[in-house]
Formats: C-alpha cells, sequence, structure tokens
C-alpha cells in the first residue's frame, strides 16, 4: 500500500487485481460468549483461543444485549500467553467496561479469526 500526503490528507491507493478470492489454508472463526455482570466501572475481559496447528490473524468483539448497555470494548488485541508471560500467536483477548451508572448482566462475544501456521 502506499501513503501519499495530498494538501493535509493522507490518499492511500493499492493494486487491485480483479479475480477470486485467495483461499487462506485453515481459515476458522472461534467464537466464544459469556455471560457478565459488571457494576458501574467494572472491567472484564475474554480470551478465545485458536484451536492447536493455528494462529490468530485478528479477532473482534460483539455485545449480544443491546437494551441500552453502556458496555464497550477498551481494548481489542493479541493477548499474552498467561503460563509464560510471551506474547501469543494463538489468542486473542478483548477489555470491556461498563460506562453505564448501573449493574447489569449481559452476553457478551469474542471472535478470533485463525488460520493454519
Amino acid at each position: 500500500m502506499n501513503a501519499t500526503r495530498i494538501a493535509g490528507s493522507i490518499l492511500l491507493s493499492s493494486l487491485l487485481v480483479a479475480g477470486p478470492a485467495l483461499a487462506v489454508p485453515g481459515y476458522e472463526i472461534v467464537r466464544v460468549n459469556k455471560d457478565a455482570t459488571l457494576a458501574p466501572g467494572a472491567v472484564t475481559s475474554i480470551t478465545v483461543t485458536c484451536p492447536v496447528g493455528k494462529q490468530v490473524l485478528g479477532g473482534g468483539s460483539g455485545n449480544n444485549t443491546w437494551t441500552g448497555a453502556r458496555v464497550v470494548p477498551v481494548q481489542s488485541m493479541p493477548s499474552p500467553n498467561t503460563s509464560t508471560f510471551n506474547n501469543s500467536n494463538n489468542q486473542w483477548t478483548v477489555g470491556f467496561v461498563n460506562f453505564g451508572t448501573a449493574q447489569i448482566t449481559l452476553n457478551l462475544a469474542v471472535y478470533a479469526i485463525c488460520a493454519s501456521q
């Protein structure tokens, strides 16, 4: 991808080639759902792990209870391996905070996009 600055803006351009999408070997989306009860200001995190032999390419999150909840993700990143404290290549963690003024129970989801190593 090339970036060019024009009049205070950045114009991004890349070479696009028409044709079929490239297949990613072992592509899989892994999802973890978790019920959480969060007081105002409380934080929780959810980690999802790719199956053995696969590495994480990316990830994301969702809130499956959209009834006025003010629980939002505040971080979404590859997570450290808790046994060695080294960066892991097969886990994704999302942290959530309740910015509301009341305790809430809701269902949160975290996704990891995985592929064969």
